[in-house]
């Protein structure tokens, strides 16, 4: 009596081959390397670009220019930061990397790593923002939040705009290894 596994080739911890696909004879094996679905987007997933404007805040006031809620049995991805004023640099008495405008991208009220203290436009709204080097990862439920701290711009109705881009997939296929 042969036994066979019900498992999906697509859930094994070594690399997928052309055989396990059934793509290919028995002594044909060309691997297929699947990419976490924190790099590629599977087929499940669900893009998102947040974006938003708001008039400059006061010196010493903060402002949220996003604000969304991660959608329950999700997971998701940041890949993309759009933080900058409006037209570009396009406000008077403020120079891009100054200090005098810091941003803030929060999950649930937190910092992301190395996103606590933005002091320089990482990308322009108008250009999709730009992309980080690794995601910022989300869960089912997360507040994320990209908000500006003015510390010495100021404010005569400005505008400031912020973009965050990624995707959602189901938590049901979150890497074992992700924290």
């Amino acid at each position: 009596m042969s036994t066979q596994s019900t498992q999906s080739p697509l859930l094994v911890d070594r690399p997928i081959t052309r055989r396990d696909l059934g793509l290919a004879k028995a002594s044909q094996t060309y691997p297929i390397y699947m990419r976490p679905v924190t790099v590629d987007p599977p087929a499940a997933a669900e893009p998102f670009v947040w974006n938003n404007a708001i008039e400059m805040p006061a010196v010493g006031a903060s402002e949220a220019i996003i604000s969304f809620v991660v959608p329950p049995n999700r997971s998701g991805v940041i890949w993309r930061v759009g933080n900058a004023t409006g037209l570009g640099g396009g406000i008077a008495q403020w120079v891009n990397g100054s200090g005098d405008l810091i941003w803030q991208v929060l999950r649930n009220g937190s910092p992301f790593k190395n996103m606590n203290d933005i002091r320089a436009a990482i990308g322009l709204v108008e250009q999709m923002g730009g992309l980080l080097s690794a995601p910022l990862r989300l869960r089912a439920n997360d507040t994320i939040t990209l908000v500006v701290f003015n510390i010495a711009v100021p404010a005569a109705g400005q505008n400031l705009v912020g973009l965050l881009g990624g995707w959602y997939y189901p938590a049901s296929q979150d890497p074992p290894t992700l924290r």
